[in-house]
């Protein structure tokens, strides 16, 4: 029955080779099958996704426009800001009194 289901709708193929096509985690690829980016169809218990969809996320996409890079910039430097100071930035949003206290939560 496989066999036919692959000649009919293309190649199938299981999550673990569409990770290696993909050079990344079995687990990253059922991510994107259950977040919607990947399609798929059950075969029993097992997921699989065809070939030309997952060929399709290798192909480069549509160049971001200006304002796409230039949000994107803007969202990483805001990141990078709160990774590089984390105990500033907590303090921001937690409030004096709960940063340095080591208890990780904030007093009423």
């Amino acid at each position: 029955m496989l066999a036919s289901m692959a000649t009919v709708g293309g190649e199938l193929l299981s999550t673990g080779r569409a990770a290696k096509l993909l050079g990344s985690s079995r687990q990253q690829v059922v991510n994107l099958c259950e977040r919607g980016d990947l399609p798929f169809v059950r075969v029993g218990a097992h997921r699989k996704v065809r070939r030309e969809h997952v060929e399709a996320l290798l192909r480069p996409r549509q160049p971001l426009t200006r304002d796409q890079l230039k949000s994107l910039w803007l969202h990483q430097a805001v990141a990078g800001g709160l990774v590089c100071s984390r105990r500033r930035s907590v303090g921001q949003f937690l409030g004096p009194s709960s940063v340095g206290a080591g208890s990780g939560r904030r007093e009423a």
